[in-house]
């Protein structure tokens, strides 16, 4: 399954363009800035260390506030790249008084290229994702590049867990590639271990 998985994420960039070019018209996208999921029209990297925290939507985005100001005050001299994927969770992050250390760019999408796009240019020492859909090709290839990724304030119900278990090869080698796993309570920790 995974080996079908990562054939399909060197093909499906055309797929891609499409979906977000739909997505752009209907208003779902930013007009601007959508190319940023395909590993384009990054803003200019800072120097030193770049710290990578992505989240997922609206909600995940709002919950990370707070840590991100902390994070954000104690690495004074590093540059936090928040990460979101969706337009309405950066129309609300950029409603945050933050520091001049932090910057928002859309996530991108799973696709190989556009993903290497993404990691040749900010080259993360570390990344902090919070969220449970996790995109397999965004992380693997993060832990390729030696970049070291942890999984925090995640969790994990039954349901999800019967959900994601036709793609639990895929799901396995994701969540391997974490050096650590941080969750919201005991029921989330033993469905992951199941994976």
């Amino acid at each position: 399954m995974l080996l079908i998985y990562k054939i399909f994420c060197r093909l499906n960039l055309p797929l891609w363009i499409i979906i977000l070019l739909i997505r752009k018209f209907k208003g779902k996208e930013h007009k601007k800035r959508y190319a940023e999921k395909l590993g384009y029209g990054y803003l200019e990297r800072p120097k030193g260390e770049v710290i990578w925290v992505h989240a997922l939507g609206l909600g995940e985005t709002l919950s990370l506030t707070l840590f991100i100001k902390t994070l954000a005050r104690h690495n004074k001299n590093s540059t936090i790249l928040f990460t979101s994927s969706t337009l309405h969770s950066f129309i609300a992050f950029d409603k945050v008084a933050l520091s001049k250390n932090v910057i928002h760019q859309f996530a991108p999408v799973d696709n190989i290229k556009s993903v290497r796009r993404f990691l040749n240019h900010w080259k993360p020492s570390i990344g902090l994702v919070s969220e449970l859909d996790l995109w397999p090709i965004r992380i693997i290839e993060a832990k390729k590049y030696g970049i070291e990724m942890f999984l925090f304030n995640s969790r994990m119900n039954k349901k999800k867990r019967n959900d994601r278990l036709i793609f639990s090869s895929v799901l396995a080698k994701t969540l391997g590639s974490f050096e650590a796993i941080f969750l919201q309570d005991d029921a989330s920790i033993n469905n992951f271990i199941s994976f």
